[in-house]
């Protein structure tokens, strides 16, 4: 079992019936696609995007509440387990946050935030109803916050790290804090400075990413000079006692495959997808899509049109599902290479391979 979750062999059963038998473990909210920061490396909101270049949406967006409680509602009896609260932009600065973390949190949910940190003391108590916060935290100094993630014109690095530090006194197994750092040429060097704030602040995970870039910000694509370097700090470390016990995604490509950082996108082969059936995502206009990452393709329908539990178990669904588990999305997109969800998607598959069903 991938989970410590009773449905999740009704899933998998449901892989190879090709049917659904229950609803998706996870579901991801976008709720608000406003943001008070402008990263120099989001895709929606930063200072070097050009129009042509931004993803289309149309500007300070966010959620109806009523038709997302309601969803809520349904996600309950679907047997849903998770709900990712995020955003095209920063979830903290919806009005209605705290009302949307205690309506899921009420309802018993696991709940994760995606979010930059910056949210003001006033929301500390929603946030601590959360299971699992990752903050999007890419600089090490605030000089650095400023100019890379703040565009010059906010200051919010402090409340960053005090927010950090605030939640990092929660024991592991009712909050856990996850850092984010976008690496990139601006800020590869300040590798061991993250560290350092991880565990400074008992941070209990350290997620490191490549930066994707297009042609809007390619002053800040990491150049084969600047990833030999990544690797070289890395080996140091992973080295050092004080650092060799942390949990972070590049010790564990490490330990698994030899190298630290992830080789390009295009080597990697994602395969028969069946993230179909574990997952859901809904945006700030209440669309309801297949997949977050190609590029919009599989949208399944609109909640304030029809229920979420209708669109769940519609044919535009079930056709998504087909084309991701006959290997066509993988051969026909390459953001597939790039999914974040790919060792979710392997695990899946192992688990799926393993079932062994009652004879007839």
């Amino acid at each position: 079992m991938l989970r410590d979750d009773p449905y999740e062999k009704y899933r998998l059963i449901g892989i190879l019936k090709k049917r659904v038998l229950v609803g998706p473990y996870s579901l991801h909210l976008h709720i608000i696609n406003s943001c008070n920061l402008a990263c120099a490396y989001c895709w929606y909101h930063s200072p070097h995007q050009t129009p042509q270049g931004r993803p289309r949406f149309q500007a300070g967006q966010k959620i109806d509440t009523a038709a997302l409680f309601k969803t809520l509602d349904e996600c309950r009896k679907l047997k849903v387990r998770h709900i990712c609260i995020s955003a095209k932009g920063e979830p903290t600065v919806h009005p209605g946050f705290e009302e949307i973390v205690d309506y899921a949190h009420n309802k018993g949910f696991l709940l994760t935030l995606q979010t930059n940190g910056t949210f003001p003391d006033r929301l500390l108590n929603a946030v601590s109803k959360i299971n699992d916060v990752r903050i999007n935290l890419s600089a090490t100094t605030a000089s650095e916050y400023q100019k890379l993630q703040a565009n010059n014109n906010q200051f919010f690095f402090d409340q960053v790290i005090r927010n950090i530090a605030y939640l990092g006194k929660f024991p592991r197994h009712k909050l856990r804090v996850c850092i984010h750092y976008i690496l990139n040429a601006a800020n590869y060097r300040g590798l061991p400075s993250i560290f350092k704030i991880a565990k400074e602040f008992d941070v209990k995970e350290l997620a490191i990413r490549y930066i994707r870039t297009n042609r809007t910000n390619q002053h800040l694509r990491l150049t084969p000079a600047m990833l030999k370097t990544c690797e070289t700090i890395l080996e140091k470390l992973y080295r050092d006692p004080a650092y060799a016990h942390t949990n972070a995604n590049v010790f564990y490509n490490y330990r698994e495959f030899g190298y630290f950082l992830e080789r390009t996108a295009k080597s990697r082969d994602p395969g028969h997808c069946y993230l179909g059936w574990f997952k859901a995502f809904l945006t700030e206009e209440g669309n309801v899509w297949g997949c977050c990452s190609v590029n919009n393709e599989f949208l399944i329908g609109n909640i304030l049109k029809r229920s979420f539990t209708q669109l769940w178990c519609s044919r535009e669904y079930q056709a998504f599902r087909a084309k991701g588990a006959s290997g066509f999305l993988s051969r026909t997109f390459d953001a597939c290479r790039s999914c974040c969800f790919l060792e979710e998607n392997t695990n899946i598959r192992d688990a799926k391979d393993s079932l062994k069903l009652p004879s007839a």
